[in-house]
């Protein structure tokens, strides 16, 4: 049986992007920190921004299309503010696009080689985004230590996960419309 190698194989690629960055990833620099999962990067090449979502990972939710703030969403992004100050040199290995057109990556911050996503999930203050890191055991590993020392979002008494928490906003905010009414009209 093959065994899955998810963030091992991630943390491989990210080493090897450390070592030879035009091979794969491409550098840049972060313009801004949007939330707790979500970057601007400064291409150095062209100069282009581009709106990153990070990979594997989901944060602790702002105000929303229908939720409000989920506990611990100044937190997340305070903290990532703090790894990835503006002007960071960063490698981003593009993975594809999600619904909203941004660029779905991962992150090596440099110097030092830290994988953003681990030093969130260590902090607690992400959870591993099931729906689109299925194979990441050792990154389930790094958030269930972090449960285990209830660091971050792990000392709530039941921390939902986002995509709960905007599930439930949202069928909320449908039952608050008066009849008739669709979202955003």
């Amino acid at each position: 049986m093959m065994r899955k190698r998810g963030p091992r194989l991630l943390s491989i690629i990210f080493l090897f992007l450390l070592l030879c960055p035009p091979a794969i990833g491409w550098d840049g620099t972060v313009v801004s920190v949007h939330d707790g999962d979500t970057i601007k990067v400064r291409r150095a090449e062209s100069g282009e921004v581009v709106r990153i979502r990070l990979y594997g990972v989901d944060a602790p939710e702002f105000p929303g299309r229908g939720w409000g703030a989920q506990p611990y969403c100044k937190v997340a992004c305070n903290f990532l503010r703090a790894l990835l100050p503006n002007g960071s040199r960063v490698v981003v290995m593009d993975m594809g696009f999600d619904k909203y057109s941004r660029t779905v990556a991962g992150i090596v911050s440099l110097p030092g080689g830290k994988v953003v996503q681990e030093e969130l999930l260590r902090a607690g203050l992400v959870w591993v985004y099931p729906k689109y890191c299925p194979d990441c055991r050792q990154w389930k590993e790094m958030e269930q230590q972090a449960r285990t020392e209830r660091r971050g979002i792990w000392r709530s008494k039941a921390p939902m996960p986002p995509w709960e928490w905007r599930h439930k906003g949202q069928e909320q905010h449908k039952t608050a419309l008066p009849k008739g009414k669709a979202a955003g009209s």
